[in-house]
């Protein structure tokens, strides 16, 4: 060991010894149950769940019903997932998987149908975009996915699946709520051609804000076309939103704990603000043989962001993406499978600062080109029911390369071509053990790395940094082991896990230097155990995560990384008696250090729990009435504080309307 290290042998010797606890522990077959095998696509195809050495959570359309959420991002607070959010909007809520802070939004990877909804930079995915209509269900992979799915997955990857329904039909969910928001969501499905299905989806959401100037409004329209017939099958998908959201600031501790819905920036709010409006296009294809498997995706999209902070920071910008992954799948005999792969990405962002509100008054602007691409290999192994054991291997290179230009009224012209980072590579082994039908054991070791966002390496929002282009700025790098195992007792379904991090080269802000850095190493930790139970018309179901991030070198070393809390629970409980049913779920999340607080001297961010309620009432076969409380206990807290500045986060809300499905 070195500086705290722990060596590859941990996971491998903590599965040996847990394999031997459960698969000699005494007890009839005949009380326990066979694990579902449900079918999921955490290896870029569809496998069963029971194969995949990974902590996997599901949420299926039936959950997203019954949650009467209106948008996605109120529906991973249910499977663990941590959000935050700096203006209490949901559109622009942070997620974090497992300790990485505020770089959650670069280091878990958000995909719909394959398509990635990250942004190059360190903007935040627009949760209030994201289809719910035709979701078959939302998988979140808990740690590093860098091998599979390269960079931005070193945390974790949230899959969103959708798919076209094949009979005629449509939906819709419509209501209104506090801070005077309003919602509409429709969409309709049907047949258009002979095997060809198509899906139409619209949404119209607006809130008020809880605080002052916190108001957000979204526009959302997408299609879908799909053929899932034969042999070779495709899918065209499309969509576009139009967004305008406010900035209401940080308040101080007087303001905080006196008046929670004040503007940060009164009396000057009306300058912070910002609109968006992003287009995008994508195609996959499928053919499907005897022993091969081909898959592809391609995907286009325009973002173009506009927004001011104060006098003097304006700006706009236009970012173009281009993607493509295509790979095969071929069945080897003998329970071996291979598949190859390749993942390529194009961005081009074009900025330009204003001195006025107005937009009219140019003082600067840059041009930043990222070319990213990858390959990739999977071989796994699986013995069926003589031997049920399975193993698999995976591989990755990667290389990204950020050219960058920069004018500017007050620094002499900067330009740059660097990779950024100096190439990576990824591996992941895994096992997978089955000794009984209601039993699986799994154990895996990962290589995983974690590219600079483009603003962290090039300063080109306006922000005055001690280096414009970064060049020193490499990968945060690191290993990771994890072991877990699912039990399955009569209806009851327990879920545990444990894992590790070693990272070389965490990326952080440092405030004295005024720059982003390769800060330090540390060690990432922790357990993670989940229980399910269904009673009848009763349901339960908890999650509880223990997470610990210690830097182990550099003048930080023994500290804590700061906005990581320790201990996070979620709790749900639903009771289904007919036509009514009752959803309640709970969270608590232990305090932390707050941001920027390396030295682990400051007043932490105070821990909270907060609970929401859904009731659902159903009329017939057509309709839903639905009412939420959010918050229902109306407890004041903050996710969030910086250098002794908070965000409030939004205090008892209610929505109540109408579903409808044909």
């Amino acid at each position: 060991m070195r500086n705290g290290r722990v060596g590859a042998w941990v996971p491998a010797a903590l599965f040996l010894s847990t394999t031997c606890a459960f698969a000699e522990q005494p007890g009839a077959d005949d009380d326990l149950v066979e694990l579902d095998p449900v079918v999921v696509t955490a290896t870029r195809f569809e496998t069963r769940l029971d194969l995949v050495p990974a902590s996997i959570r599901i949420a299926d359309a039936s959950a997203i019903e019954k949650s009467a959420a209106t948008n996605l991002a109120d529906l991973l607070g249910e499977v663990g997932v941590l959000l935050r959010s700096y203006t209490g909007n949901p559109a622009q809520s942070q997620v974090d998987i497992r300790g990485f802070g505020e770089s959650g939004n670069q280091s878990v990877l958000i995909l719909v149908d394959g398509r990635r909804i990250n942004a190059p930079d360190m903007s935040a995915v627009n949760w209030l975009s994201l289809p719910l209509a035709g979701v078959e269900r939302v998988e979140v992979l808990r740690g590093a996915q860098s091998a599979l799915y390269g960079n931005g997955a070193a945390g974790g990857v949230i899959k969103v699946e959708t798919a076209v329904p094949e009979a005629p039909g449509g939906a819709a969910l419509t209501g209104v709520g506090s801070w005077s928001s309003s919602f509409v969501r429709a969409a309709a499905w049907s047949p258009v051609c002979d095997g060809v299905n198509a899906l139409v989806e619209t949404g119209y959401l607006e809130n008020g804000g809880y605080r002052d100037n916190s108001a957000y409004r979204t526009k959302v329209a997408n299609f879908k076309l799909q053929d899932r017939r034969g042999a070779f099958r495709w899918s065209l998908s499309g969509g576009y939103e139009d967004n305008y959201y406010e900035f209401p600031g940080p308040l101080g501790t007087t303001d905080y704990r006196n008046n929670p819905r004040k503007c940060g920036y009164a009396p000057y709010e009306s300058l912070y603000n910002g609109t968006s409006d992003t287009s995008w296009a994508g195609a996959s294809g499928e053919w499907r043989g005897d022993s091969l498997l081909m898959l592809a995706d391609l995907n286009a999209s325009r973002r173009n962001l506009a927004w001011d902070m104060g006098y003097g920071s304006g700006a706009e910008s236009t970012l173009d993406t281009w993607t493509a992954s295509p790979r095969v799948k071929l069945n080897l005999g003998g329970g071996w499978n291979a598949i190859l792969g390749a993942d390529g990405e194009y961005d081009r962002m074009l900025l330009t600062r204003f001195a006025d509100e107005a937009h009219t008054d140019a003082i600067g602007s840059a041009r930043l080109l990222r070319t990213t691409a990858g390959f990739y290999g999977n071989l796994a192994w699986d013995g069926g029911k003589e031997l049920p054991l399975s193993l698999e291997a995976t591989a990755r290179l990667q290389k990204d390369r950020l050219h960058a230009t920069s004018t500017d009224e007050y620094n002499s012209d900067q330009s740059f071509d660097e990779t950024g980072c100096d190439g990576d590579s990824a591996f992941s082994l895994g096992a997978t053990y089955r000794p009984r039908k209601y039993l699986r054991l799994w154990t895996r070791l990962d290589r995983y790395y974690r590219y600079p966002a483009i603003d962290e390496v090039a300063a080109y929002q306006g922000y005055i940094l001690t280096e414009p282009f970064n060049r020193d700025l490499r990968s945060e790098r690191g290993w990771g082991g994890e072991v877990g195992a699912d039990y399955a007792l009569g209806p009851a379904t327990l879920r545990v896990n444990a894992w590790v991090q070693d990272v070389d080269g965490l990326i952080a802000f440092d405030y004295m230097r005024n720059l982003n850095v390769n800060l330090a190493d540390a060690i990432r930790s922790g357990v993670e155990t989940g229980v399910e139970l269904p009673l009848g018309d009763w349901r339960f179901g908890f999650f509880h995560s223990f997470t610990r991030v210690k830097f182990t070198s550099g003048v930080y070393e023994d500290k804590e990384q700061y906005l990581i809390p320790k201990n996070q629970l979620s709790g749900s409980l639903e009771w289904n008696p007919g036509r009514f049913s009752v959803k309640i779920d709970a969270r608590y999340v232990q305090g932390s250090w707050q941001g920027n607080d390396f030295a682990n001297t400051m007043p932490k961010v105070p821990g909270y729990f907060v609970m929401d309620v859904a009731l659902r009432y159903r009329i017939g076969t057509r309709w839903h009435l639905f009412l939420a409380a959010d918050n229902v206990l109306n407890r004041h807290y903050a996710s969030l504080r910086y250098s002794g500045v908070w965000y409030p986060a939004n205090a008892l809300s209610l929505r109540g309307g109408v579903q409808w499905r044909y």
